[in-house]
């Protein structure tokens, strides 16, 4: 049986790069045993106040296993990105 790999990280799924016409970067990563990702916003003058900005994306822990994983959205940068936190107004809604 294949090795079963312990963090989960972008390597590891096999991505190079992920970006979008608004996202620059996805970092994942694993942050106290939890995959972990980090959005970090283009600078564009589309995105107003948001621009050069990050959040991330938190799976909440699970009472059993199965079933749908809830994850959390927060302000800030939890790793690499050097943006600031996203205007609380532009977070997306979980």
């Amino acid at each position: 049986m294949a090795d079963v790999p312990t963090t989960l990280d972008s390597a590891t799924l096999g991505l190079s790069s992920v970006s979008a016409e608004y996202v620059s970067t996805i970092f994942i990563e694993t942050v106290a045993d939890r995959p972990t990702l980090t959005v970090e916003l283009r600078d564009t003058s589309k995105l107003g106040t948001a621009a050069e900005t990050c959040f991330t994306y938190t799976p909440a822990p699970t009472q059993t296993s199965g079933g749908n994983l809830q994850w959390s959205v927060s302000a800030g940068c939890t790793t690499a990105p050097s943006g600031g936190a996203i205007p609380a107004k532009y977070l997306p809604r979980t």
